[in-house]
């Protein structure tokens, strides 16, 4: 009764969903009470496509087979012990469940100590089902990163996960890193992300195991990334390499591919045909990688993307009335042998050659233009640096001109001051002489050599005194106080005026700290004079 009541509700879907799939494309499986997608003869299918009971939660896009069963997310209402009257809405979690022709099995809480609610088609087990790398977004992460949990407790999807604080060690900087997929012997791991390195938005690299951590990651290159998105990565027990893909050519949005392993490298991606991709994005595949005869993938309006649809893949009957054991293998073959994008390819080929030979010569331009604006820079800064020295020398041989101008204006000066007071000297001399000879001088006056001998240790010693004084006529004065400090005046005569000197010092350092305190102490017209055997010098040189 329950197989008649599906038997409706299923040919109720083909008539309720013609907006989501053509009546080429469905047909209903009477033997199995199923509904096939395809639009090839059903005695030609190398693998059996049919709808699966199952809503797809967010943010699942798929699901991932763990053990002999499937993991996703459900509502704790629909999977409740108790009367779904006393169960209102739910909580999301995942749930684990061993997948019948159409629909699950009794599904029991995948995770009961730890609350397992990321997307459980981005999760990936190793091949002991006892560590398992997932993709989580926490509420402080702008991005998804990827963690690890270990398995712990029974079989039989009844055991539980431990909680994981930190991301893997790759997963550096402002970018996204999801949909892990490990290989079977757990040594590399292939994931999708838009961190540094990437084509366009979401590239596909790989991270081998080093010990206890993983390697940098490398891309696989612009054989498997395009410009646009790669994701959804799948490895099978030979490593052959599924993904979906927007960028290479297909059916529609996301379109699934395959791309073999040789052993060393991924070979070019071809598409699984319109066995498995539609006009709407196909996504998410995975396979049962312990017996390979299960699959499943997800199919999304591409319209509203609203809708999404779980499809399982299992082995066609073969002429002999056995199943297809490896449905890995028929899918790869098929896809091999199929042809309808073989033009497009070489045409976009084609198409990537010209344009990488137009970005070639873009960027051989921008390097030529870059070269020429910094040959000229160099250039202007050559012939800035040259106009700088000549301005330079200019300046210069301007400033010692003037400096020879004012040396010579200051030697006439001096001249004529010393031919004036050498006039004056012989007039006054025989003055001076009875004015000494009659009284004992109060001060000594510097005026004659003769006057104040000058002691041997001085003799020839250049002398720094601080004239502050001149006067008509001559004043007793013997000593001079600045700052509570006394300093012996000395007096000499020139051009009808006495001149008062204060201190004596050999160092023209010393002499310029007194003239700057007697200038302070009252004596603003201080300045330093210089004296050599008792009698003053005009040379400019004892000032430098």
């Amino acid at each position: 009764m329950k197989r008649f009541f599906r038997s409706i509700l299923f040919c109720s879907v083909i008539v309720c969903c013609g907006i989501f799939f053509s009546s080429a494309d469905v047909s209903y499986d009477e033997g199995n009470h199923s509904l096939i997608r395809t639009g090839i003869p059903q005695d030609d299918l190398p693998v059996r496509i049919a709808f699966f009971d199952l809503d797809i939660i967010a943010p699942s896009s798929g699901v991932q087979f763990f053990r002999d069963g499937i993991v996703f997310l459900g509502l704790s209402k629909n999977y409740s012990r108790m009367i779904p009257e006393h169960v209102s809405f739910g909580t999301v979690q995942a749930y684990y469940a061993v997948p019948g022709d159409t629909s699950l099995q009794d599904p029991v809480i995948f995770s009961p100590d730890l609350r397992f609610l990321w997307p459980c088609d981005a999760i990936s087990f190793n091949a002991s089902y006892d560590k398992m790398y997932f993709t989580r977004k926490d509420e402080t992460e702008k991005h998804e990163k990827i963690y690890v949990s270990d398995y712990s407790g029974g079989r039989n999807g009844k055991g539980s996960w431990t909680d994981a604080s930190t991301p893997l060690d790759f997963c550096t900087g402002d970018f996204t890193y999801t949909h892990p997929a490990l290989s079977a012997d757990g040594s590399m791991m292939i994931f999708a992300s838009d961190r540094e390195g990437s084509s366009g938005g979401l590239d596909l690299f790989i991270t081998r195991k080093e010990g206890e951590k993983w390697s940098s990651p490398r891309n696989l290159g612009k054989l498997i990334n395009t410009k646009s998105d790669e994701l959804y990565p799948f490895l099978d027990n030979s490593n052959n390499l599924y993904f979906s893909s927007k960028g290479h050519p297909g059916y529609g949005g996301y379109d699934i591919f395959v791309s073999k392993y040789n052993g060393k490298n991924w070979e070019e991606p071809v598409n699984l045909t319109k066995l498995i991709n539609s006009p709407d994005d196909d996504i998410a595949f995975t396979m049962n990688r312990l017996n390979g005869k299960t699959g499943f993938y997800s199919s999304i309006d591409n319209v509203n993307k609203r809708y999404s649809q779980l499809y399982k893949i299992s082995g066609a009957e073969k002429s002999d009335g056995k199943n297809i054991a490896d449905i890995s293998a028929a899918l790869m073959t098929r896809a091999l042998a199929d042809t309808a994008f073989t033009y497009q390819k070489l045409l976009l080929a084609k198409a990537d050659d010209i344009s990488r030979a137009a970005e070639e010569a873009r960027i051989a331009e921008a390097e030529a233009k870059t070269k020429a604006a910094e040959t000229k820079k160099t250039t202007d800064k050559e012939k800035a640096a040259e106009a700088k020295k000549l301005a330079d020398e200019t300046k210069a041989a301007e400033a010692r001109k003037l400096a020879d101008e004012a040396k010579a204006a200051e030697a006439r000066r001096l001249a004529e001051e010393a031919k004036t007071a050498e006039a004056e000297k012989a007039a006054e001399a025989a003055k001076t002489k009875s004015a000494l000879a009659s009284s004992q001088p109060k001060v000594r006056v510097d005026t004659v050599k003769s006057i104040t001998p000058v002691s041997e240790k001085l003799r020839d010693v250049v002398i720094y005194r601080i004239q502050f004084l001149s006067s008509v006529s001559q004043k007793p004065m013997k000593e001079v106080s600045v700052n509570g400090k006394s300093y012996p005046v000395y007096i000499y005569y020139y051009l009808k005026e006495y001149r008062y000197t204060a201190g004596e010092f050999t160092s023209l350092e010393s002499a310029k700290a007194l003239q700057s305190a007697m200038r302070k102490a009252g004596y603003p017209q201080a300045f330093v004079a210089a004296f050599k055997n008792n009698t003053r010098s005009l040379d400019l040189n004892l000032f430098r």
